[in-house]
């Protein structure tokens, strides 16, 4: 059971990696634009209001206006299909969507960065990468909580490996393909390694060995009428040991 649950992991880590490697891959995002296009996925004249929307912006990166997904939600509910299909046609190609607005960025001196289309770009996500992103920070949150929580320790190269050896390649992959959730994954997973090697690990074995124990304490159930009611028991047994005693002597 322990051998399997690793290899799951182990599968689950392998599919990050590799949707992170094809999140940018040109041959990937040409043959998902040319299927989007043959099926007409994306297109309508919703649509093509949207790839308008950056006209006389001056930018060659044109999705920073029209395409964001809360920014840009239509204000009626009958465009609603076509905006959403619009942005998942664009969602799994090279650019993919911007995470800011251009309209957020205006008369910063990030536009200027944002608005290129050459090379990685830190303001655009696809889904590819949304995908990675969200494999690497569901796996290094739960190890994040349990080192916290002080329930695991790093004490030996394979906990190592599985902590800082996995957020240093997922930094990596996250500066390679720009990609900043899968850098919250990475970090996510160094500070594990990090807790993780301040973490007593003989204690946190005599947790596990002696979790099942426990000391319970019962006390009894006092009210006012089992208080009275024991008072007047008392008060009774006294009377009646007082009365047998002023007998005894009269006799």
């Amino acid at each position: 059971m322990k051998k399997s649950r690793v290899i799951d992991k182990n599968l689950k880590q392998a599919a990050s990696y590799y949707i992170s490697d094809i999140s940018h891959n040109k041959e990937v995002s040409t043959g998902i634009y040319e299927f989007m296009k043959k099926f007409d996925i994306g297109e309508s004249e919703y649509g093509k209001i949207m790839d308008l929307a950056a006209e006389g912006k001056h930018v060659m990166a044109h999705r920073l206006y029209g395409h964001h997904l809360i920014y840009d939600f239509p204000a009626e509910f009958k465009d609603l299909p076509d905006f959403m299909s619009h942005i998942f046609s664009d969602l799994f190609t090279d650019m993919g969507i911007p995470i800011l607005p251009g309209e957020v960025l205006e008369n910063t001196k990030l536009l200027d960065y944002c608005k290129n289309i050459n090379g990685s770009n830190w303001n655009f996500i696809n889904g590819f990468d949304i995908l990675a992103a969200t494999a690497s920070i569901y796996s290094s949150s739960r190890k994040f909580i349990d080192v916290i929580n002080e329930k695991t320790a790093v004490e030996d190269f394979k906990d190592l490996a599985n902590t800082m050896g996995i957020g240093a390649l997922e930094l990596a992959l996250a500066c390679s393909t720009a990609n900043p959730f899968l850098l919250v994954g990475s970090f996510l997973h160094i500070a594990s390694g990090v807790q993780g090697i301040m973490n007593d690990g003989g204690i946190i074995y005599i947790n596990k060995m002696t979790d099942h124990f426990r000391l319970e304490v019962v006390a009894n159930d006092l009210t006012l009428e089992s208080l009275a009611e024991k008072n007047y028991l008392e008060n009774k047994a006294n009377s009646l040991s007082m009365n047998s005693v002023s007998k005894n002597n009269m006799i």
